[in-house]
């Protein structure tokens, strides 16, 4: 059986309380059944966390304000890592991850 994809969305890159769930997730998510994609907007402690525990990841860097290139970026990533769920993490996250779902 092929692993699904999940795609973690996450706003920020340091090692805080929705940057440790998520970290959670990810490394309690059987890889036999499951396969990660994590996006933070900086390379950081989530990304590095993330590529310890096998993931992979994508750096896609935002605008504090609305950013349409964000969403168009993050739109393609979820189609050719063949995404079937996105999870966000944190307002914004929320926010992008519900519009290119």
């Amino acid at each position: 059986m092929t692993p699904r994809r999940i795609l973690h969305l996450i706003e920020s890159w340091g090692p805080g309380g929705a940057e440790r769930v998520l970290m959670d997730i990810v490394a309690g998510l059987p890889s036999a059944e499951w396969s990660s994609v994590v996006v933070p907007v900086a390379d950081g402690w989530v990304s590095a966390q993330a590529r310890a525990h096998g993931a992979t990841v994508m750096i896609l860097p935002q605008d504090r304000s609305v950013d349409v290139g964000y969403l168009t970026a993050l739109r393609r990533v979820i189609a050719r890592e063949r995404v079937e769920i996105v999870h966000a993490h944190l307002l914004m996250s929320a926010l992008y991850g519900s519009m290119a779902a």
